[in-house]
């Protein structure tokens, strides 16, 4: 016999309920966000590297500045181990290094 559409409806809304229980359980999310920052500016860090290095030559791209940034990214992929005084201060330090970089990309 074939669930009713109801039923199925039902299902489905305590799967959905229950999948986001346990996300809300499992993470916090500022832990999220680092992690989305994160993988993002690993791959943004060399990426940018390569365009403002040969398509559009900058005068000031540093090899190592941007090797030292995506160190930094690449530790915010472990930001699940972090205590919440330590993903504070892994956000200061990285953020305030990372920053001028976006800047400078964006204009």
């Amino acid at each position: 016999m074939k669930p009713t559409p109801h039923a199925r409806w039902k299902r489905w809304q305590h799967g959905l309920v229950q999948s986001l229980l346990l996300y809300h359980g499992r993470a916090d999310h500022a832990t999220v966000r680092v992690l989305l920052l994160a993988c993002i500016g690993t791959v943004g860090m060399p990426l940018y590297y390569v365009i403002w290095q040969h398509f559009f030559p900058q005068e000031y791209e540093s090899l190592s500045l941007r090797l030292l940034g995506i160190v930094l990214c690449a530790l915010g992929l472990f930001a699940r181990q972090f205590g919440r005084q330590m993903l504070h201060l892994y956000l200061l330090v990285t953020l305030s290094y990372i920053f001028p970089f976006s800047s400078r990309s964006c204009f």
